[in-house]
């Protein structure tokens, strides 16, 4: 990856939930299904706005639990193949 990568930005790969120092504040951090493996998820979004540099941006993609899907099933359709697989799922998963 370090060369498709531009010489002015540089990526980083660590665990959300240890200690941030990084030595500048960063400009964009992007953060994909953590919010929901991690234990305390307030604290990491602390640490990242933190962290930023004025102006930066923080994105989260992450998933919602229980997952589920906007809308109803059209008439003669099934429910979504997500709301099958999602629906019995243990209430310890789902939280």
């Amino acid at each position: 990856m370090a060369e498709s990568v531009p010489a002015n930005r540089s990526f980083e790969t660590d665990d959300a939930e240890d200690e941030w120092t990084w030595s500048t504040r960063l400009d964009y951090i992007h953060d994909r299904a953590v919010l929901s493996c991690v234990d305390n998820p307030s604290r990491v979004i602390e640490k990242a706005f933190g962290a930023l540099a004025p102006g930066g941006h923080l994105e989260y993609q992450d998933g919602v639990f229980p997952m589920g899907v906007h809308g109803r099933p059209a008439r003669g359709q099934q429910a979504s193949v997500l709301r099958i697989q999602v629906e019995p799922a243990p209430d310890g998963v789902l939280g």
